[in-house]
């Protein structure tokens, strides 16, 4: 009689439970092989592993032989209760499934049209909980950073910037994924829940990073969402920690990275050219954002543009969403607007203004150069009409009446040198927008100027501006 294949089978192709065990056996052993110092798995093994693992295999073989894994589901009012009692983090699943109103807000734009949540595939959803679980370790959910450009440019086009979908899929589970787990793992004092619906959005929908496009072949990064390319959450997370910029409200993180803008950005030049962009920050697009987080001292910005989109990357790491706002009538700057907190700046090159410097550090707190709505209004409304332009930039000069900042200082020092007048001076040119001569002069402006120069030792010895 011959003698039977290893793959016979019962009658009906079922596996016997010998067949089964063997099985079983093989696939730990497998597991095993793939977690064990690196050692290159078999193709099986790594086949079956979720790919934002595979650069983890220890990982997901512990994950795998504890079960923690898998098709289980988990018992998520006991979940949730254990969170709401003790903080224990609960699976990202069993979160979003008792708060709809953050899970209605996860939006990803597909090629054919916008994808909610509750509307992904398994496997897409799959890979949320694992990027999640990577950000709760603290691991990389994004391993290609910056991505490449798929747009090919001309040394004088528009650096306009293009990512395939696997890229931008991978950056948008990265900066969810860290959403989430600011808000679940309760690491800072505000919350998404308190946020209105079009606010979270701003944090949780992918059209806030970039937007699919057909004739350009994927997911063009728009001028309007800040001329940066975001950085991946986990890098934004770890310079807010680096540099202690984390504070205990929303409004106090805010205006600490407003003021690390002020002490390391400058303004870039040159044109807004790909060959321009390539030879300041290396890439040919728009900056990478992580680019920022190297340790340096300086750094050149896209201009108002591009410290808008710099505070939009860094500051969804820690769940406050940054609105690009276009003001001007005759001419298109850009400010950043916080809108769960109704503040904004007078304009995005506000912090590195050489009026917002001062002698040697800054003269006041970069909380002063955010104005709130009322004012917002009263400068910027449609309503106030090509007058608007007057006032871009104009919460810098408002507080250089007040703390009297160092350029301006060294600018009432020529003005004496050369003989001129409070009328044709330097110094009245700064406010003549707003208010005439005789308005500064009522307030002592330059009293109060010739007071604080002989303080500090004349003219002669003022510091150079750097």
């Amino acid at each position: 009689m011959p003698k039977k294949s290893k793959d016979s089978r019962k009658p009906g192709g079922k596996k016997s439970a010998h067949q089964r065990r063997r099985a079983r056996g093989a696939e730990a052993r497998e597991v095993r092989e793939f977690g064990r110092r690196g050692r290159v798995a078999p193709a099986r093994a790594f086949r079956e592993t979720p790919r934002h693992y595979r650069g983890y295999p220890k990982l997901w073989a512990r994950l795998k032989q504890q079960g923690a894994v898998g098709k289980r589901a988990p018992r998520c009012d006991v979940e949730m209760k254990r969170w709401r009692t003790t903080g224990v983090v609960p699976p990202v699943r069993c979160w979003l499934g008792a708060n709809p109103a953050i899970r209605e807000r996860i939006v990803w734009q597909s090629e054919v049209g916008d994808v909610a949540f509750d509307n992904w595939t398994e496997d897409q959803r799959l890979e949320l909980y694992t990027a999640f679980d990577l950000v709760r370790r603290g691991l990389n959910v994004v391993t290609d950073d910056p991505p490449p450009n798929m747009q090919l440019l001309g040394d004088n086009d528009f650096p306009v910037t293009v990512l395939d979908r696997a890229h931008a899929w991978d950056l948008y589970l990265s900066l969810v994924a860290n959403s989430l787990h600011v808000e679940i793992a309760r690491l800072v004092s505000w919350s998404m829940l308190d946020y209105a619906p079009d606010v979270s959005e701003k944090l949780l929908t992918s059209r806030n990073l970039f937007s699919y496009r057909a004739d350009y072949g994927g997911y063009v990064v728009w001028p309007d969402h800040g001329w940066t390319l975001p950085a991946p959450a986990e890098k934004a997370w770890a310079f807010l920690q680096a540099n202690s910029l984390i504070g205990v409200t929303a409004e106090e993180t805010v205006a600490n990275v407003v003021e690390w803008c002020r002490q390391h950005l400058r303004h870039y030049s040159g044109g807004h050219t790909a060959i321009n962009f390539q030879n300041t920050w290396g890439y040919r697009g728009f900056p990478p954002t992580s680019g920022f987080f190297t340790g340096a001292n300086r750094f050149d910005t896209a201009g108002c543009h591009g410290t808008n989109g710099f505070l939009q990357d860094v500051l969804r790491a820690v769940n406050i969403p940054v609105d690009y706002q276009v003001i001007g009538w005759n001419v298109a700057h850009a400010t950043p607007s916080f809108p769960s907190l109704d503040l904004y700046l007078s304009h995005g090159d506000d912090p590195y203004n050489m009026l917002a410097l001062g002698n040697p550090d800054a003269p006041y707190p970069a909380s002063a150069l955010l104005v709130d709505q009322a004012t917002y209004d009263a400068w910027f409304d449609v309503s106030v009409g090509p007058a608007m332009d007057l006032n871009v930039g104009r919460q810098v000069k408002e507080l250089a009446l007040i703390y009297l900042p160092l350029k301006l200082l060294r600018d009432y020092c020529v003005d004496q040198a050369q003989g001129r007048s409070h009328e044709t001076g330097t110094v009245a040119q700064y406010f003549s927008d707003w208010y005439s001569v005789a308005d500064l002069e009522s307030i002592d402006l330059w009293g109060r100027l010739d007071a604080k120069i002989a303080s500090l030792g004349g003219c002669g010895a003022l510091p150079q501006l750097t």
